[in-house]
């Protein structure tokens, strides 16, 4: 059985695939980040969105899994595994700083780091981190999308609506406070 011989690169069934693994891997960032939070400052981290999800942790391997599926190379994939985490990285950070002018995190006190938004540490971390969810988690979280597939395919749009809800109510959130500020 070769489990990354997912059909993922096929219409509607891709696109439920896709979102399940964006979903599954933007739970998983939600776990880290507030697991490692909670052990280094004894409390849960201020999250962007108010669901436990991750967006930037779902977006980063649901792009690198397509490329893979997509028949990229790896000689072309491992240098991806660094770039495009930190792309994703970058612009989540510089479009939230520009919409919400605020920073989930700040890179500024490390060496080889660009506007505070990335830095060649977290860098080398993605890119590890990328490599063990290609060949470490992928395969089983593959089995876990063919086991729950039937199902999926009727939670996958009201998964979508919640996303889409959980992202209205943290802008209108943000902006009623940036609103309240400035009064």
């Amino acid at each position: 059985m070769n489990l990354f011989a997912h059909d993922a690169l096929n219409g509607l069934a891709s696109w439920q695939a896709y979102f399940f693994y964006f979903m599954v891997y933007s739970f998983g960032g939600w776990l880290l980040e507030n697991g490692a939070s909670l052990i280094e400052k004894g409390h849960r981290k201020e999250d962007f969105l108010k669901g436990p999800f991750k967006p930037m942790y779902g977006l980063a391997p649901m792009v690198i899994i397509f490329l893979r599926d997509a028949g990229v190379s790896w000689a072309w994939l491992v240098p991806l595994l660094f770039i495009v985490p930190t792309a994703v990285e970058y612009v989540s950070g510089a479009l939230l700083f520009n919409l919400f002018h605020r920073r989930w995190w700040d890179y500024t006190g490390l060496p080889l780091q660009i506007n505070g938004h990335i830095c060649l540490i977290y860098t080398a971390i993605w890119g590890v981190l990328s490599l063990i969810c290609l060949l470490v988690l992928q395969p089983g979280v593959i089995r876990l999308y063919d086991w729950a597939a039937s199902v999926w395919s009727y939670l996958v749009f009201p998964a979508v609506l919640f996303m889409l809800a959980d992202l209205a109510v943290t802008v209108r959130s943000f902006r009623r406070g940036a609103r309240l500020a400035g009064a």
